[in-house]
């Protein structure tokens, strides 16, 4: 499947292929799917039974990467290097995504993280999953190193004292947000949840006490303070042209999936892909044993010939 393939394409085919007139489908198969570029699409609800694993639709979460991650593909052609395995943002996103998954519906073991071909007959995730390139260590290893970490990557910390806030600052660092789009606040102790803190303005906004104790909770703290507000604006401006969130980082990709906290809002809505609601849901699974027992990964099968519930 071409890297290239958008999720409305994946949902169109999962919801109107040729099985849907015998076997319909409650919109597409998989809960969260993960384009080339990193981007998340959360696209069912936790509690939906929807078709992506057989019989283990019961109880696992189903996340797929976009791609077919094969060294030969099905018609015998060699694929090109870049084309076997994820790309790294995907890698990222999926290592974020999973870890924040196991911590919010209560899958405690790694080993529980598993492939499509793991829990049935497929070729899937690929042929470098369980041997070759193994990326199934590689994005076990990345999802350890999150699961241990802090949940936010990081933090742009604006001060807040009273009715006076940082409304300059605020306004300056729209070009930062929209760029990078990171986790943004005004307060200390949300920003103790992240890995790196950006505080916007000098120590009579956000104190020289309230850096301490970020660094004492082991946050790396950078802190844009110009001499006056116009000053601080270019600092921001600056990273923004480096593509650097902040100063001596390393360049990033704008706006990718990772940089902030996986804690969505609210539920995916229904829409033309999701038919009417009268299937059986992961819900009542989960509250008989308390647990989503897995999170499934698997890759997009998308034209492949049939569908796999």
């Amino acid at each position: 499947t071409p890297k290239s393939v958008t999720v409305e394409q994946i949902a169109r085919y999962h919801v109107y292929g040729t099985s849907a007139y015998k076997d319909p489908w409650p919109g597409i198969g998989y809960h969260y799917v993960i384009a080339a570029d990193g981007t998340i699409y959360w696209t069912q609800r936790h509690e939906t039974r929807s078709y992506h694993v057989g019989a283990a639709n019961n109880y696992c979460l189903g996340v797929s990467l976009i791609g077919r991650f094969l060294v030969k593909d099905y018609d015998g052609t060699i694929q090109p290097p870049e084309d076997r395995l994820p790309t790294p943002a995907q890698m990222e996103a999926t290592a974020r995504l999973v870890a924040w998954l196991m911590h919010t519906v209560n899958v405690s073991d790694i080993e529980n993280v598993v492939g499509h071909k793991e829990v049935g007959v497929t070729t899937c995730p690929g042929d470098q999953w369980l041997r070759g390139a193994r990326w199934k260590d590689e994005l076990h290893k990345r999802i350890l190193s999150h699961r241990t970490g802090k949940p936010i990557l990081y933090y742009l910390l604006f001060w807040e004292h009273g009715d006076a806030w940082a409304e300059a600052d605020w306004r300056n660092a729209q070009n930062y947000i929209a760029h990078f789009r990171p986790t943004t606040g005004f307060s200390v102790a949300h920003a103790i949840q992240a890995q790196h803190v950006i505080i916007v303005g000098g120590t009579a906004g956000v104190s020289g006490e309230d850096e301490a104790r970020l660094r004492a909770a082991g946050c790396e703290v950078h802190r844009l303070a110009g001499a006056n507000e116009a000053e601080t604006k270019a600092m921001l401006d600056e990273l923004v042209a480096n593509n650097t969130p902040w100063p001596g980082a390393e360049p990033v990709q704008p706006g990718a999936a990772g940089m902030s906290e996986f804690i969505p809002l609210e539920p995916p809505k229904p829409d033309r892909w999701t038919l009417p609601d009268r299937f059986v849901t992961a819900s009542f699974i989960a509250q008989s044993t308390g647990v989503y027992q897995r999170v499934y990964v698997g890759e997009m099968l998308f034209g492949s010939g049939n569908r796999q519930p």
